[in-house]
C-alpha cells in the first residue's frame, strides 16, 4: 500500500498518508457492502443505468449488478456506452440524460 500511494502521490500530490487513509476507509466501506444484507425488499420500479462495458465483478454479480435479489418491484436495466469513467463524457452524458428524461416522463 506504501508503495501504491507514493507512486500515486507523485501525481495527485495529497500526502502519502491521506492517500492510505483514503484506501483503507474505501477498504472498509466494501467490506461493510459485502456484508450488509438488507432487511426488506425494495418496494417501487427500480432502474439502473449500467455501463456497456463489463467487468470480472460485473460478471459474477449478474447484467442487473444483483439488484434483482432486494427489488420486489419491477427492475428496469437501461445501458449507456462506455465504462464507469466513460458514461459521464461526452455523447454518453447526453444519452444517460435522454434516458433519465424519458424514464421519469413516462412514470409521472
Amino acid at each position: 500500500l506504501l508503495f501504491a500511494a507514493e507512486i500515486l502521490n507523485k501525481i495527485i500530490n495529497i500526502g502519502i498518508d491521506n492517500i492510505i487513509l483514503i484506501a483503507k476507509r474505501f477498504h472498509n466501506k466494501l467490506l461493510l457492502a459485502e456484508k450488509y444484507i438488507p432487511s426488506n425488499k425494495i418496494q417501487c420500479q427500480t432502474i439502473l443505468f449500467r455501463v456497456t462495458t463489463s467487468s470480472e465483478y460485473s460478471e459474477t454479480i449478474g447484467n442487473d449488478y444483483g439488484l434483482s435479489t432486494i427489488c420486489q418491484g419491477p427492475l428496469q436495466v437501461l445501458v449507456i456506452p462506455g465504462d464507469h469513467r466513460t458514461f459521464l463524457q461526452g455523447e454518453n452524458v447526453k444519452l444517460l440524460a435522454d434516458q433519465i428524461i424519458t424514464v421519469t416522463c413516462n412514470n409521472s
